[in-house]
């Protein structure tokens, strides 16, 4: 099932905490961090110093072209091939790649730390029992959290609960 955001709202799914890691959630995230993930009807083509497209930035002999600078497509212009398709760039893999997602837990201040069988990510009013030792979800009552989610990986957690701070 495709979820989307439509405002503040993800409309297409059963629950956050059950989307697995994967370009779905990624995709959602994109959307949340502002990058372009529009799908255009035309390419982007790099320029060279004189602002022409340039027709060597791909170059494998006999064959060379254009580079789209948004989803890297490329044809050859000997050949002749102007590819028809839309430009859809690449969504950045924010719920398998740690450094991607710990950008989107510090957009969203979010809190990241071991949890029982995984990690949990989550958005805290104040810690109960703070004693100077890492956070741990032992250490949270249920009136101290407004966002919080669990999974396997920290950048799964991350992802979720980043959604549900936008949904809440």
């Amino acid at each position: 099932m495709i979820a989307r955001l439509e405002g503040r709202h993800i409309v297409g799914i059963m629950s956050i905490d059950e989307m697995p890691a994967g370009p779905e959630i990624d995709r959602l995230v994109a959307v949340l961090m502002g990058d372009d993930i529009a799908v255009l009807s035309g390419h982007r083509w790099r320029q060279d110093e004189a602002g022409e497209v340039d027709l060597f930035a791909c170059e494998s002999d006999p064959h060379n072209g254009p580079l789209c600078t948004r989803c890297r497509g490329t044809y050859c212009v000997h050949c002749g091939k102007v590819p028809d398709e839309k430009c859809a760039p690449s969504v950045r893999s924010y719920s398998t790649d740690i450094a991607r997602s710990w950008l989107v837990a510090e957009r969203m201040r979010l809190m990241v730390f071991p949890s029982k069988g995984g990690w949990a990510a989550a958005l805290v009013d104040r810690v109960d029992g703070d004693n100077g030792e890492p956070p741990h979800a032992d250490h949270f009552v249920d009136a101290s959290l407004r966002i919080f989610a669990r999974a396997d990986t920290a950048q799964l957690a991350i992802c979720r609960a980043a959604l549900k701070a936008i949904s809440a």
